[in-house]
């Protein structure tokens, strides 16, 4: 038998015992919780002092040079369209931010130091700084600092005179050539050292991409490379460009800066970055839509073709060598489908790199861009073709598979790019492929057929 009341005592024990470990445990998490707390509103109110003194120092940014006098402290007062710079401090939330303007002292090889240099009059540094309390009542500062310089218009020695105070924008000429190409635009160096120009941007009235931009003889920047960003770009993007150097008192012909639609009456600006920092930005201008400028519609033209695409890998290859005889096959229960291709040349002689618009003309006879079923007694396979065309570096410009909505004989064209014209003469690439495949039965045997493209032309505005 059991003695129960031997061992109240203990049981008695055991509970205070548990509840207090309960208590101590609630109260390491209710102390957790609370830091957790505590240390997220940190966080989140440093991120927001980081963006006030962010926004205080982008203002400071937006003033000109000779409008930043010495002032420390000081806050910002917005006035449309300008900030402006008074003494005290001004409070944002639950922050306060001053901003200060302090001279700048520069050693002998005009490197910047906090002491013992001479004061550069073509520099200040600019600060803005945000205080604050946390929840706890302790003071938090941060601070984000800037240098200014007046490099367009030095009066000390540490700047010497900027290629953008060199460079002549020449634009009494500039016309629209075909309406796409901007024309007779000249640039030239007036100084007595050599430039050289990194960037680019563009900026219109309309929503035209630009694709390319030549000086004389030279790409600078296409879609397709030279330079960067890639593909068509919208007006305002910053070119990379291949960089381009203007020696003492030459002159450079940007002689085709391309569009790919209509800029008849287009109003133009162009922004120009030296690798020395300095940046030359042009009053908006207005190009001639008359003279010259419009060109002519001309076609150029390569020999027709016929040939058989092949249907299976060993007869497949590069026409003449292959595609010049029929060719067969059989599928079976053990190898159900068979494919093959041609590879065909194309080119072209004579078109100027000045070509506009230009576009690709071919005529297929008996193109089977549908899948076709062939059947004999209870046997069944279907085939089908496609086409890629290619140009002179192997890359895909278009291609024709089964969806595409003609068969048998039709004319199909396609847009080309004028990067492709750089170099004369043109090449392209015609790949014709099958695909032959076993539906039902234990085989089948096909024969191709002789095929043709006529009628290949490339066309487009010229000179």
């Amino acid at each position: 038998m059991i003695n129960f009341s031997k061992n109240h005592g203990f049981v008695m024990l055991e509970a205070l015992l548990a509840t207090g470990l309960v208590i101590i445990f609630l109260g390491g998490l209710g102390t957790l919780f609370t830091l957790n707390i505590n240390g997220s509103a940190r966080v989140h109110q440093f991120e927001q002092a980081q963006a006030v003194a962010e926004s205080g120092l982008q203002a400071l940014r937006t003033l000109a040079f000779d409008d930043l006098t010495v002032k420390d402290p000081a806050h910002l007062v917005f006035s449309s369209p300008n900030w402006t710079i008074v003494d005290g401090s001004e409070t944002i939330g639950d922050f306060t931010r001053t901003v200060s303007i302090s001279e700048v002292q520069r050693d002998g090889d005009c490197n910047v130091v906090a002491s013992g240099g001479t004061v550069d009059p073509d520099s200040k540094m600019v600060s803005s700084e945000v205080t604050w309390s946390d929840l706890a009542g302790r003071e938090h500062t941060t601070t984000l600092s800037g240098l200014m310089t007046r490099w367009n218009d030095p009066q000390g020695d540490c700047f010497m005179p900027a290629a953008a105070n060199n460079l002549i924008f020449h634009i009494e000429t500039t016309l629209w050539y075909g309406g796409k190409q901007l024309r007779e635009l000249y640039l030239e160096n007036g100084g007595s050292d050599p430039f050289t120009i990194s960037h680019m941007t563009f900026t219109w009235d309309n929503s035209a991409n630009i694709q390319q931009i030549f000086m004389d003889s030279n790409k600078l920047w296409s879609s397709s490379g030279p330079g960067t960003p890639s593909g068509l770009q919208p007006s305002g993007t910053r070119l990379d460009i291949t960089d381009a150097t203007i020696n003492p008192g030459e002159i450079f012909d940007m002689n085709k800066t391309q569009f790919d639609s209509a800029m008849s009456a287009t109003t133009l600006t162009l922004t120009i970055e030296f690798t020395d920092g300095s940046i030359f930005v042009s009053d908006p201008f207005i190009p001639s839509y008359s003279g010259s400028g419009t060109g002519t519609l001309t076609c150029f033209t390569s020999s027709d073709l016929n040939f058989y695409i092949p249907f299976k890998t060993s007869t497949s290859g590069d026409y003449p060598t292959m595609g010049t005889t029929p060719d067969s096959v059989t599928v079976r229960t053990s190898s159900p489908t068979s494919s093959g291709y041609l590879n065909i040349g194309a080119s072209f002689s004579g078109i100027s790199s000045d070509i506009l618009d230009p576009i690709i003309y071919l005529t297929f006879s008996d193109l089977d861009l549908h899948t076709i079923t062939f059947t004999s007694g209870t046997r069944k396979a279907t085939g089908a073709e496609a086409f890629i065309l290619k140009d002179g570096a192997g890359l895909t410009l278009a291609s024709l598979g089964t969806s595409h909505p003609d068969t048998g004989s039709f004319t199909w064209s396609q847009a080309l790019s004028t990067d492709l014209f750089s170099s004369s003469p043109v090449s392209f690439t015609l790949r014709f492929s099958t695909l032959i495949q076993l539906i039902k039965g234990t085989y089948y045997t096909l024969s191709n057929s002789a095929e043709a493209v006529t009628g290949i032309q490339i066309c487009g505005t010229v000179p």
